[in-house]
């Protein structure tokens, strides 16, 4: 056979031993074969041995090797240097077992997932140095898109035939408990090479003495210099090669009928932290996907560090407060001529980081692209929703002589054509008749933005130290929005307006509601809501720099905080509304303004959660514009001036990154309450 080496990591594996456990001439007819089990109390050492068509395909605990219910052993049993050769269910089988030891051992030609934790329970085994090679699904559906996107098929429930559900998308290593440790071993195939779906409370036959244990809530104890590579065809949109996603259950709960969903699992895993060190992947359509974890979680929630993908569609795909911290991406190596991985060609084109619309964090810091051709990009931002409430920061990046057009690429959508068919949504103004009355880009790519080092512009601008990269869409093509990322000293790049941040510039993220509304009104930020106030938001002194607001979505990004930002109501003046700071820094933040009715008075309160309180008033903008907290002022022309700083918002950090936080919506909002409303003039300040 011939292979391609290169970036690829290459395993050879010795299939034959001097000990041999094989099941009978008619087990290849029949998948009925022979099994070993260990029990409690028992202590368990297997090296050296091969299990040749061993397994009882789709019979619970007939498996090659099967360590069963044996609690703690404290390393004293292991599996070591055995192979397991055209199973019929299963290899290696760690069930109800702690502090085992499975080490140097080679799965090859399994049915079902190989390398496997049963019930959720196992905890500090240690997984190393072992191969997992041609990892056959039981019974494989037809098609794996499902309903499309993220869902995949929902709800595989056991049948005779598939009795454990999962295995529909069997992989070479099965991790039901994060905490254990996987060091130095290597996947080939499967619809996985790494599985780690959400268990929510325990399976089968440990439920019942562990009924209160949440495996999802547990954080990842060490997953060091594994590789993965040919994997993650199955699944078109979302097969990776190292996949932390999907989720088990039992109905009734400890019972025999598995339902799983090898989609994005809600709610996410509980409170799990995932940290992977000297990752490999290669030739899978994605390198890793995950799909976030709780609000409890250790942060960052999954950090990828000296990672490597080639031959990928997308490097990774994160959810939740994320980042790479050094890594290494190839687009497309020289492996062209045998590079398909089973009956699936490498992806043709590569767009290898995508920015995701909301509520997320994500840091990529120090990392190589290579392999860029024609239509590949190494990051993207996202033009698929109503609105983006995440950050992304670029940092030290190296892009191999790569032209601009393949460094970053702005994504233009149409407003009617974005995800969930949200334009059409209750409260959307688009409603009934999108194309005619929303024309023009989606309402992300008008306030899209990304902060980076000048890695990013190198050779293409002169600019030193921080850029601001925010979308460049002109009026044009917008319908109202125009300019509203661009300041002074700004250049056009690759669809953004490229500016340097001079350490203090960065993008700030408001969201303005009608009335003095609660939380409830936050919680699906993308969503057209009803107490949306359309207005248009200008740069001071600027009239050509502004953000039309009139798609029922109340969020607000830009550039902070060389002027402000004025805005101006399409109703008029409103007697109450909201304003939520969810990504302001605590040095600076926006100075916003509005005009209210002559004669007008107003109250301002600051508030966290359920409290609030009087906001004091300055006694100049001058003051307003020099404190360093809070403030508010209504100057002789009737015009609110709202300074809003957010002393209490901590940076996520990753790689020497430090990025602000946004969502902190519920931490910080003002209350803004006039005795006058309706019609007022544009007043923009200089």
């Amino acid at each position: 056979h011939m292979h391609y080496a290169g970036e690829y990591s290459a395993e050879v594996a010795l299939l034959s031993r001097s000990i041999v456990v094989r099941g009978d001439e008619r087990s290849v007819e029949t998948s009925f074969g022979g099994h070993t089990i260990c029990l409690k109390d028992a202590r368990c050492r297997i090296s050296g041995v091969r299990g040749l068509h061993l397994g009882q395909r789709n019979v619970m605990g007939k498996y090659p090797f099967h360590f069963h219910l044996m609690g703690g052993v404290g390393g004293d049993s292991y599996l070591e240097d055995n192979v397991v050769d055209g199973s019929f269910f299963r290899a290696f089988t760690i069930h109800g077992t702690n502090h085992a030891r499975v080490s140097r051992n080679v799965a090859f030609n399994i049915t079902g997932n190989a390398y496997y934790l049963e019930d959720g329970i196992e905890q500090y085994n240690n997984f190393t140095f072992n191969l997992a090679a041609h990892v056959n699904i039981i019974k494989p559906l037809q098609d794996y898109t499902g309903s499309g996107g993220q869902n995949g098929v929902r709800d595989i429930r056991s049948t005779p035939d598939r009795i454990v559900s999962p295995d529909v998308a069997a992989s070479g290593f099965y991790c039901t408990n994060a905490k254990n440790r996987w060091v130095g071993n290597s996947a080939s195939g499967g619809f996985s090479g790494f599985a780690f779906p959400a268990v929510p409370t325990v399976l089968g036959l440990s439920y019942e003495s562990h009924k209160d244990y949440k495996p999802d809530s547990e954080d990842l104890l060490e997953f060091d210099s594994n590789t993965a590579h040919s994997t993650g065809r199955h699944w078109k949109q979302h097969g990776a090669c190292v996949y932390v996603g999907g989720g088990i259950e039992n109905s009734p709960k400890g019972g025999s009928t598995y339902i799983y969903n090898y989609g994005r699992f809600r709610p996410n895993r509980k409170a799990a932290r995932f940290v992977f060190t000297n990752l490999k992947t290669a030739a899978c359509t994605k390198g890793v996907v995950f799909w976030g974890s709780g609000y409890g979680a250790s942060e960052p929630h999954m950090l990828l560090q000296n990672f490597e993908a080639h031959d990928v569609s997308k490097a990774a795909h994160f959810m939740g407060d994320c980042g790479v911290d050094r890594g290494v991406v190839t687009a497309h190596t020289e492996n062209r001529a045998r590079g398909d991985f089973g009956s699936a060609p490498l992806p043709a084109t590569s767009e290898l980081f995508k920015q995701y619309d909301l509520n997320m964090q994500t840091v990529l810091s120090g990392i190589a692209f290579r392999g860029l051709r024609s239509g590949d990009v190494a990051v993207s931002d996202v033009a698929v929703s109503t609105t983006i409430t995440s950050a992304l920061s670029l940092s030290k990046l190296q892009f191999n002589g790569a032209p601009p057009e393949r460094r970053v690429r702005h994504e233009r959508a149409l407003h009617c054509q974005v995800r969930s068919n949200l334009a059409n949504k209750p409260h959307s103004p688009c409603k009934g008749g999108c194309e005619s009355k929303c024309p023009g880009t989606s309402f992300s790519s008008q306030i899209t933005f990304m902060e980076a080092d000048g890695s990013v512009v190198a050779g293409a601008l002169h600019m030193d130290g921080g850029v601001l990269l925010g979308s460049g869409d002109r009026e044009s093509e917008t319908s109202g929005t125009n300019d509203w990322w661009r300041l002074d000293d700004c250049e056009a790049f690759q669809g953004f307006w490229a500016c340097p941040t001079h350490g203090r510039r960065y993008g700030a993220m408001l969201r303005v509601l009608a009335g003095h509304a609660g939380r409830r009104d936050l919680s699906n930020p993308e969503v057209p809501s009803a107490d949306a106030l359309a207005a248009t938001a200008y740069q001071f002194g600027h009239a050509g720099r502004r953000l039309r607001m009139d798609k029922g979505i109340t969020t607000i990004n830009g550039p902070c905080c060389d002027s402000g930002w004025y805005l101006s109501f399409d109703g008029g003046a409103p007697l109450k509304f909201t304003v939520f700071a969810s990504r302001v820094a605590g040095s600076d933040g926006p100075l916003l303004a509005t005009s209210l009715p002559p004669g007008a008075s107003v109250a301002v309160e600051r508030c966290s959660g359920d409290r609030c309180a009087p906001l004091a008033a300055a006694e100049s903008l001058g003051a307003l514009r020099a404190a360093a907290a809070s403030g508010y002022l209504v100057d002789a022309e009737s015009r609110l001036f709202l300074r809003i700083v957010d002393a209490e918002n901590r940076a996520f950090s990753v790689g020497g990154v430090d990025q602000l936080r946004q969502g902190r919506d519920a931490s910080l909002y003002f209350q803004v309450t006039s005795s006058k409303g309706g019609a007022v003039a544009m007043n923009l300040p200089p």
